[in-house]
C-alpha cells in the first residue's frame, strides 16, 4: 500500500522529466551565448521543482515560459543560488475560478551574474548605509563615493543603500538612493507590508538601487531590471521569444507566499499573444498519458495558450 502511494507521488515529477526533455532543443537554443551548459540548466530546473511541488500542480506552460526566461537571460533557477526564482500566484478566471501560474523573478544575485557575464562590467556590487558609518558622495566633474562601516559598536538605523560598477577600461561609476526614497519604491509595491519587503528587506532595497542603475548597465540587466519592477508592482510579465522584448501584461497578479488571500482578490489579467513554446507545449502535452493530481492539489489547467508568468519574491 506504502509502494503504491509512493509511486503515485512520484508520477507527477515523472511527467515533468518526460516534459523537460522534450522541451530541451528550444531552451539549448534559448541558452546559446549565455556560457551555461544545458545540462547544468536542465539539473536546475529539476532541482527547483523538486524543492517546491507546488510547481507541478501549476500551468505547465506558465512554468516552462519562466524557465524559458531564465534562459534567455542565462540565470540558475535554482533557490540556493539566488539568481532566478519561480514562483506561483493565482490568477481569478471569467467563471469565478483560480488559475495557479509561475511568475520568473530575477534574484539580486542574478543580476550581479549578468554584469559579470555581459563581458562590460568586471564588478558590481551593492551595500547598505547606517547612520554611524563613514559616507560621502561628491557629484559633478570628479563623482566619486566613499564608505567606510563603521566595524565595531552599534551602525545605527539604515539610511540608504548604493550600488557601484567597474567597467573593463577601469572607469566606475555608482548609483545611490536614500532610505526615504527606497521606501517610496516599496510603498507602491504589491506587498509592501508583507512578502519579500517585509523578510528581505535589505536584499530587496540593493535589488531597488541596481533597477535604478540598470539604464547604465547592461541589455541583459535592463531586461531583468524591467521584469523585476513589474512584478514587484503587480503585472506579469515575460520575455518574448522571437524578439528578446520584456512583455508586461496589463493586471494585477496575487502572492500567495502566505498560503492564502487569492479568494478575497479581485484578478484581471491580459491573454497574452500565443508564442511559438506555446504551440509546442500543446503537442507535448497531447502525447502525454494524463496524470491524476495529488488529492487536495489545485486543478490543472488544459494544455493550450496561457497567461504570462507573474508574482513576487526576491
Amino acid at each position: 500500500m506504502t509502494s503504491q502511494a509512493g509511486a503515485v507521488a512520484t508520477r507527477p515529477m515523472e511527467r515533468f522529466k518526460q516534459e523537460l526533455a522534450l522541451r530541451m532543443p528550444t531552451l539549448q537554443n534559448a541558452l546559446v551565448g549565455t556560457g551555461m551548459p544545458s545540462e547544468k540548466f536542465r539539473a536546475n530546473v529539476l532541482a527547483a521543482v523538486a524543492a517546491n511541488p507546488e510547481l507541478l500542480h501549476a500551468d505547465r506552460a506558465s512554468l516552462f515560459r519562466a524557465c524559458l526566461d531564465a534562459a534567455m537571460l542565462g540565470l540558475m533557477v535554482s533557490p540556493t543560488l539566488g539568481q532566478f526564482y519561480l514562483v506561483t500566484f493565482r490568477t481569478k478566471q471569467k467563471d469565478g475560478t483560480y488559475k495557479l501560474l509561475v511568475q520568473g523573478i530575477p534574484g539580486y544575485k542574478g543580476y550581479i551574474h549578468l554584469t559579470r557575464q555581459s563581458g562590460e562590467i568586471s564588478a558590481l556590487y551593492a551595500h547598505e548605509v547606517y547612520q554611524n558609518d563613514t559616507f560621502k558622495v561628491i557629484f559633478g566633474t570628479d563623482k566619486h563615493l566613499v564608505h567606510e562601516p563603521k566595524l565595531d559598536g552599534d551602525r545605527g538605523p539604515m539610511v540608504g543603500v548604493y550600488c557601484a560598477w567597474k567597467f573593463k577600461d577601469g572607469s566606475t561609476d555608482f548609483e545611490y538612493m536614500s532610505k526615504a526614497e527606497v521606501d517610496e519604491i516599496k510603498a507602491r509595491s504589491r506587498g509592501p507590508s508583507g512578502g519579500p519587503w517585509g523578510t528581505d528587506y535589505t536584499q530587496m532595497a540593493r535589488k531597488t538601487v541596481i533597477r535604478r542603475a540598470a539604464k547604465y548597465l547592461p541589455l541583459s540587466v535592463q531586461k531583468a531590471a524591467v521584469m523585476d519592477a513589474a512584478v514587484d508592482q503587480g503585472a506579469p510579465t515575460y520575455i518574448d521569444q522571437e524578439t528578446g522584448e520584456v512583455i508586461v501584461e496589463e493586471g494585477e497578479i496575487v502572492d500567495i507566499t502566505d498560503g492564502g488571500g487569492a479568494e478575497a482578490a479581485t484578478q484581471t489579467v491580459a491573454q497574452p499573444k500565443e508564442t511559438s513554446l506555446d504551440k509546442f507545449a500543446q503537442k507535448v502535452s497531447a502525447t502525454l498519458p494524463n496524470t491524476p493530481a495529488p488529492p487536495g492539489a489545485p486543478a490543472s489547467a488544459s494544455p493550450g495558450p496561457s497567461q504570462p508568468p507573474g508574482t513576487v519574491p526576491a
